[in-house]
């Protein structure tokens, strides 16, 4: 009964997206793509995520990209003297304002009190951080502070509501939503790509924590996209370029390896369901460690155990002895990160360096500790 308990959550984790606070700066960093080149298309994905996802937004993911949004022609997003489409004008004007208003929610906490509500919308407007207020900025969408709150009032931005309760473990999902998911991701690495801050490696590790959400298709285009700026545009050496590149070039290869698990998995699958003796005959070919393989053979070969062992695990796999050939296909996978660890030391030394229990290196093979 627990067992059975366990797999129903697996499978309805599946459908979340982890960390809900990350999910807010991968927002963040769409508004922020939008600004380089007003892109109609992700305008409206922008809409649709805000549709879906707004009430499910912290109070500093929407003061984040109201700062964005209201404060874009200060160039640092975009060209100083960029203007927004005429025919994305009243859409764009339409997010700025539901942005306000959902922030400004959050605030009243549904209180109507005329003066507690203008004490609000005042601090909103103090932050200075997309308004003049203090500083008299010509490039600012609102020139002062009380611009700002006349604005908020004649837009009435200012209407109290209940808050649902805001949880920043998960996020719910569903299946039509994963195509502007993938959208999202693309836009977040395309923004992050570069930049000398914390926000390439928040991009890797939030995409690869749901990297079970992407379709192969999102998989190929966020690779491809990384492979293409990696050609095109290599990060200048200057303020640790050549780590971030390597980084890059790691996380590309990660998703491909990931695309190539996913293909043996399919494959592995299709043999179960049409000859069972050729899929058994495939695990005990795959077992067979080269002697003289290189890091590229064993990456390969374990990509190729790695996808067996999810196609024993799925459901619709009806291979006899599940739990037997699991086992093995888990020692083998300890043995292939064991071969690879041997090579990487014979070419680069046994100095380095080590993440909690793994080798550094390992993370290549999908941190396999075993």
């Amino acid at each position: 009964m627990r067992v059975k308990k366990t797999m129903q959550k697996k499978r309805a984790y599946k459908t979340r997206i982890q960390d809900a606070e990350e999910f807010g700066l991968f927002f963040n960093c769409l508004t922020r793509r939008y600004l380089w080149d007003f892109d109609e298309t992700l305008m409206d994905l922008i809409i649709r995520i805000m549709n879906v996802y707004l009430t499910r937004f912290s109070k500093r993911t929407i003061i984040c990209s109201i700062r964005d949004l209201a404060g874009y022609r200060k160039g640092l997003f975009g060209k100083l003297d960029a203007e927004i489409p005429p025919e994305q004008k009243e859409r764009f004007g339409f997010v700025l304002k539901e942005l306000v208003k959902r922030c400004l929610v959050i605030d009243l906490k549904g209180c109507m009190d005329e003066w507690w509500k203008k004490m609000k919308i005042h601090d909103l407007a103090s932050f200075g951080e997309f308004t003049g207020y203090g500083r008299n900025s010509e490039w600012e969408m609102f020139p002062s502070g009380d611009a700002f709150e006349a604005w908020v009032y004649d837009n009435h931005l200012d209407e109290g509501e209940a808050v649902p309760e805001w949880r920043k473990d998960y996020l719910p999902v569903k299946a039509d939503f994963l195509p502007d998911f993938a959208a999202l991701c693309l836009a977040a690495e395309q923004y992050s790509y570069g930049r000398l801050s914390y926000m390439p490696g928040a991009c890797r590790q939030f995409i690869e924590k749901n990297m079970g959400l992407l379709t192969d298709e999102g998989l190929d285009r966020i690779a491809g996209d990384i492979e293409e700026r990696l050609w095109k545009r290599p990060i200048h050496p200057s303020g640790g370029g050549m780590d971030e590149t390597k980084e890059w070039t790691d996380y590309a290869n990660k998703i491909r390896r990931e695309q190539s698990i996913r293909k043996w998995k399919d494959e592995s699958l299709e043999l179960v369901q049409k000859d069972i003796s050729r899929f058994e005959e495939e695990i005990r070919r795959t077992l067979i460690l080269p002697e003289n393989a290189g890091e590229d053979q064993c990456v390969a070969v374990w990509s190729r155990l790695e996808g067996i062992h999810r196609c024993l695990l799925d459901t619709a796999c009806g291979c006899a002895d599940k739990k037997e050939r699991l086992k093995l296909t888990r020692w083998a996978k300890g043995e292939i990160v064991k071969q690879y660890q041997r090579i990487w030391e014979k070419e680069n030394g046994r100095d380095y360096v080590k993440i909690g229990l793994n080798l550094y290196m390992r993370k290549s093979l999908g941190n396999e500790g075993h």
